[in-house]
């Protein structure tokens, strides 16, 4: 049975076309850097591209997330570092008080001095992130200490999910910071005996005083140990997303040594292509009209 000329031609111009769409692909990957253009070109390369996209996606949220945390960290730290100051001063009036020289007079204007320090104390409590109290638990659109110390937040604090699963507390509340540590208490209470005059009081709140720095000390210590946890949450979505990224690019990019490598097979296929594809018809041709 004699092949056609027709024949011959249409499989050596396909052979030619399929040559030239694979040159053509070798060209974009060695200027794009990727292995393929559309997932549909390789439905498991594309499915593995699309779930590293999704866990980078969540690294940058956890990040954030983390980012957020530490922020509020670094605010308590700040703000507990004053509060050991206020109460530290209001030891040293307190001491200064009980002593022989302290009289009505001077107890009255050291009263005044720990009324300040407890409007400071109070302030501190008030802190804001942007358009947020911190230390209000999850009502951060209002002050969550009144004018007289009255914490008037909620116990509850906001929670952060830092990695897949891993979910922490973004900020103590003004409850947990003033209040059970005993801040407000100890400093009202200086005062007050103060202006009393009551030298027996003033005693008793230099002990309040003594436990509320022990509780403050203790949530520094706290704070730092959760700035700890923070570093090594970042630690391990750094190596997530190393992970992540490498996943990605084996199943989306081709290195460059070996896109060029491609392209130059191609082409020398293609080439190979067109001269075998010459000669059949040429000798075709030839034994069809002599």
């Amino acid at each position: 049975m004699r092949v056609t000329t027709q024949f011959l031609s249409d499989t050596v111009r396909r052979d030619i076309q399929a040559r030239l769409e694979a040159l053509a692909r070798a060209e974009q990957q060695v200027s794009s850097g990727r292995r393929h253009e559309r997932l549909s070109e390789d439905p498991i390369a594309g499915t593995q591209v699309l779930k590293s996209d999704a866990a980078l996606r969540a690294i940058v949220q956890y990040r954030r997330a983390v980012g957020a945390v530490r922020a509020r960290l670094d605010s308590t730290e700040g703000v507990l570092g004053q509060v050991t100051d206020l109460l530290t001063r209001a030891q040293e009036l307190g001491v200064a008080q009980v002593g022989s020289n302290a009289n009505a007079q001077s107890r009255a204007a050291a009263a005044a001095e720990v009324g300040r320090l407890l409007d400071q104390a109070i302030a501190l409590g008030n802190t804001r992130i942007g358009d947020e109290f911190i230390f209000g638990g999850v009502a951060t659109q209002t002050p969550p200490f009144q004018a007289d110390g009255t914490y008037v937040g909620t116990a509850a604090t906001r929670q952060a999910e830092i990695a897949g699963g891993e979910v922490v507390e973004m900020v103590q509340s003004g409850q947990a910071l003033f209040i059970t540590t005993g801040v407000m208490t100890a400093l009202r209470g200086m005062r007050d005996s103060l202006t009393a005059n009551d030298i027996a009081g003033i005693q008793t709140a230099l002990g309040n005083l003594d436990g509320s720095m022990d509780g403050v000390q203790t949530r520094l210590a706290e704070v730092g140990a959760r700035t700890r946890e923070l570093d090594g949450a970042l630690t391990g979505l750094d190596v997530q997303s190393d992970a992540a990224s490498a996943q990605r690019a084996d199943a989306a990019e081709i290195p460059f040594e070996e896109a060029v490598t491609n392209l130059a097979a191609v082409q020398t296929a293609l080439q190979a292509a067109i001269l075998s594809g010459t000669r059949v018809l040429q000798t075709n041709f030839l034994e069809y009209y002599l």
